[in-house]
């Protein structure tokens, strides 16, 4: 399959330099961030990578969503099928467009661990900009996961925080908003990474409504048992939904099993707009997560 061929309206590079001043984030961040939102168009484009059976997940899919966090340098994707093909993935992130092309050459620096695939690098070269970025800096990782993808896709606008560059009027598959969440809320108490429990905290403060309780308590329940016949080490702790409970009640003074010194990362979260800390985050899932998730439960540690 070949890429056809893409007009691509970039922004003239005075606009992404003001747009790295006034985020605060680094202009090689901001290239990288657009290469990865075209990728993305390709993928459910002209590779068609992305349908029911492949969906973006995590940060991007967050984004996608409406949240504000601003994801650098991962993207996320989670595959159903049992029949798995690194080449196939390799050949669908080969792109080339207008003053952009992209690739995941070396697949012997690929890393694989339990259903897990971390294409490395994926490699850009832009003349959009003219950046000049060193081979280190003009890349990025693509993560898929094959740790169950559960629930139907969900077909969201293509959306950025850039003026319109012709690439939004597709929609990309999405792991469902429910599914999106219980994930988040089980890697937030696995890891203990701030994104995760911020992450939580936007979804319950933004898509209350649209978070399917029910469906909730289910796919947390699966997941864990998936996960942990996946690791059983690392989710000896977390075998069923009320050991999920310390962890969001806690927040910030939460050692999660896979990260005891609490390493959260959070200096490294950015917002394009409003944001929240820690501290806001525990509250909203004191208030908002805890009472959905834990009916008539109150405010302790359990």
């Amino acid at each position: 399959m070949t890429d056809e061929p893409l007009e691509i309206d970039y922004p003239p590079v005075e606009e992404l330099a003001e747009f790295s001043r006034r985020h605060q984030v680094p202009l090689p961040d901001v290239l990288r961030d657009i290469a990865r939102l075209v990728m993305l168009h390709q993928l459910a484009t002209t590779k068609n990578y992305l349908g029911d059976d492949c969906v973006v997940c995590g940060g991007m899919a967050m984004r996608l969503y409406g949240s504000h966090r601003y994801t650098r340098y991962d993207t996320d994707l989670s595959y159903r099928l049992d029949d798995w093909d690194e080449e196939t993935l390799q050949s669908a992130l080969t792109i080339t467009v207008e003053d952009l092309t992209i690739r995941a050459p070396d697949m012997e620096a690929w890393q694989r661990k339990n259903a897990l695939t971390i294409a490395q690098p994926v490699e850009f070269r832009e003349s959009f900009a003219q950046a000049a970025l060193t081979p280190d800096i003009a890349q990025f990782t693509v993560t898929v996961a094959r740790r169950g993808l559960l629930r139907q896709a969900t077909p969201l606008p293509l959306v950025h925080p850039y003026r319109p560059m012709g690439i939004e009027g597709v929609d990309i598959p999405a792991m469902n908003l429910t599914e999106q969440t219980a994930e988040k809320i089980i890697a937030w108490c696995a890891n203990g990474l701030a994104k995760h429990y911020l992450d939580v905290a936007w979804l319950f403060r933004k898509k209350a409504a649209k978070i399917d309780v029910d469906d909730l308590r289910i796919l947390l329940d699966k997941k864990l048992g998936l996960a942990y016949d996946r690791e059983p080490s690392n989710y000896e702790r977390l075998r069923t939904i009320d050991h999920l409970f310390r962890g969001l009640y806690s927040g910030d003074a939460y050692k999660a099993p896979q990260n005891p010194e609490g390493k959260r990362k959070a200096s490294s979260i950015r917002y394009i707009g409003q944001g929240i800390d820690m501290g806001a985050a525990r509250t909203i899932i004191r208030q908002e997560a805890i009472p959905r998730i834990w009916p008539g439960k109150s405010g302790s540690t359990r």
